[in-house]
C-alpha cells in the first residue's frame, strides 16, 4: 500500500515537472530529489527502478526526461560514498548504465548532455560495468555513434588522470 502511494506521488511530482510554472517545476523537483535520496525509500526499491527505466523518445515529455536524468546525476552525487551496486537494493550496475544510455541517444539536446554527466559519474564509479554496456571504442563506432565521441574521449581523459 506504501509502494503505491510513492508511485502515485512520483507520477504526480513528475508530471508537475512538465508545468509551465517555473516554481512549480522548482518546488516539485526538490521533493523528487529528497526522494530519491532518502534511506527509507531507497530501501524500497520500487520507486528507483521507475526512475532507471531507459528514456523513450516521443513517449514521454521532453522535460520529464530531463528530470529524470537529473535525478539519477543527483542520486549518483549525493550517494558518493556509495558504490553503484549498492545505492538502491537489487539494481545492478548495468540498469544504471542502460538509463545512461538510453539520455545519451535521446533527442533532445539537454537531455542528452544530462546523460553525458550521467555516463561520466557511472564511469567514475563504475567503469568496467560502464564499458561492458557500451559498443566498443573503435573509428567506426565513433563514426556511426556522433554522440559516444564525446563520452569515449571523456573516458580516455579519466584514464590518463588516474
Amino acid at each position: 500500500m506504501i509502494i503505491f502511494g510513492f508511485m502515485q506521488v512520483y507520477k504526480e511530482f513528475l508530471s508537475r515537472c512538465t508545468d509551465t510554472n517555473e516554481r512549480v517545476q522548482e518546488k516539485a523537483e526538490d521533493v523528487l530529489e529528497a526522494m530519491v535520496t532518502n534511506e527509507k525509500i531507497r530501501g524500497v526499491g520500487v520507486l528507483h527502478e521507475e526512475l532507471l527505466k531507459p528514456l523513450q523518445p516521443g513517449k514521454e515529455h521532453q522535460r520529464a526526461a530531463l528530470v529524470k536524468a537529473d535525478l539519477v546525476f543527483y542520486m549518483l552525487d549525493e550517494l558518493e560514498d556509495e558504490a553503484v551496486a549498492d545505492l538502491i537494493p537489487g539494481v545492478k550496475p548495468a540498469k544504471w548504465v542502460e538509463f545512461g544510455l538510453s539520455a545519451v541517444n535521446h533527442n533532445a539536446a539537454n537531455v542528452r548532455k544530462a546523460g553525458e554527466r550521467v555516463m561520466i559519474k557511472l564511469y567514475e564509479k563504475e567503469p568496467r560495468a560502464v564499458l561492458k554496456q557500451m559498443p566498443p571504442d573503435n573509428a567506426q563506432t565513433r563514426k556511426t555513434h556522433l554522440n559516444l565521441k564525446y563520452l569515449f574521449d571523456e573516458f580516455q581523459r579519466m584514464d590518463k588522470n588516474k
